[in-house]
């Protein structure tokens, strides 16, 4: 569709048009005059009219001026209208291709990523395939060794076990990145969810593993908010899971989850008296495979915070942690749709 160009104003003036028009229009009224009445010539109607006549002559005139004053008004307000149109058009025009190329680069994005997404899929089949028949194979061949335990020296004993703890490892790695991989394919559930009660069955879950250790929870009450309630306690628990090894379980650990506006944002946190870590730990802390340093061994196979991201991602929402050594960290995440309740509910 080709645009409409703009045109510019090239009218005559009206002034000089009505000066000419009122000049033949007195010539004419006076030649009238003189043919009608025939008792003047054509040269007194001109230079010698009367009282009468002039007044008449006059108030045409105005008439006639005011007129083509008026006429040259409608036509440039109508130009002026013809030309915004031009224009409007124009935008209206460039604005349409826009969206097409728009369009364009969305589907084709959209295609790259259900192939990216195709690839990893498969890549995940792949991965649990060809590693977890090895690995298979690996136990077997541990656990027949470790039949003839009388047989075997402390040097070889200790082989093994090491063999079989690294085995164990590893299935944990392939078991946490094919549920990274299932984050990102999983179809989005939204349903209305009760953080707080997902926070405390999970509190709840991990108390009755560990019931010996002191821990105090100090739980908002009604933090609301809509998602997939499946991947929404993924994202809970991993994130307690990581709270709760990363706190001294000789002390009482103490754990707080609630929400608070910053600005137009609802953000949700998770605050533990743990151990804590420095600022360029934390820049990496949610890159699969990355894990904090600590004084202690703490299991765990590096995938969880990583796949915490991936979730809260999904759902519109951002993760970041602030820590200090020594001083505990606050895990912060946003999500469309938290509607905060104020309010405690404690626990220990």
């Amino acid at each position: 569709m080709p645009s409409p160009p703009i045109t510019t104003d090239s009218s005559p003036q009206p002034l000089p048009i009505a000066l000419i028009i009122i000049t033949i229009y007195w010539l004419l009224d006076c030649a009238m005059d003189a043919w009608i009445f025939g008792d003047e010539s054509f040269l007194e109607q001109i230079t010698e009219p009367s009282t009468q006549e002039v007044a008449i002559r006059v108030l045409a005139s105005t008439v006639l001026l005011i007129s083509a004053f008026w006429v040259r008004h409608v036509l440039g307000k109508g130009q002026k209208q013809k030309e915004a149109l031009a224009t409007a058009l124009q935008t209206t025009e460039k604005q349409r291709q826009d969206v097409v190329v728009l369009n364009k680069e969305l589907t084709q994005r959209t295609e790259e990523l259900t192939v990216s997404n195709d690839e990893l899929a498969s890549f995940a089949h792949a991965l649990n395939h060809e590693l977890r028949n090895p690995l298979t194979q690996l136990f077997l061949a541990v656990q027949s060794l470790e039949k003839k335990e009388t047989t075997l020296d402390d040097d070889t004993r200790y082989a093994l076990e090491a063999i079989s703890e690294a085995g164990g490892s590893m299935s944990a790695a392939i078991d946490a990145m094919l549920i990274l991989s299932g984050v990102s394919r999983r179809k989005m559930e939204k349903v209305e969810i009760d953080l707080s009660l997902m926070v405390r069955e999970i509190a709840d879950e991990f108390a009755q593993k560990d019931p010996e250790r002191k821990c105090h929870w100090a739980i908002a009450p009604h933090l609301l908010t809509r998602g997939d309630p499946l991947l929404l306690r993924l994202a809970l628990l991993n994130l307690i899971s990581n709270a709760w090894k990363y706190t001294d379980p000789e002390l009482e650990a103490m754990f707080a989850f609630g929400a608070a506006r910053r600005g137009d944002l609802l953000t949700y946190y998770l605050r533990d008296n743990g151990c804590g870590f420095s600022v360029k730990e934390g820049s990496k802390i949610f890159e699969p495979f990355q894990r904090l340093a600590h004084p202690r061994e703490v299991q765990g196979t590096g995938i969880g915070l990583a796949t915490v991201r991936r979730i809260i991602s999904r759902h519109g929402g951002h993760i970041w942690a602030e820590s200090r050594p020594g001083r505990g960290a606050t895990f912060f995440f946003t999500l469309y749709g938290g509607t905060p309740t104020i309010g405690a509910k404690t626990g220990s």
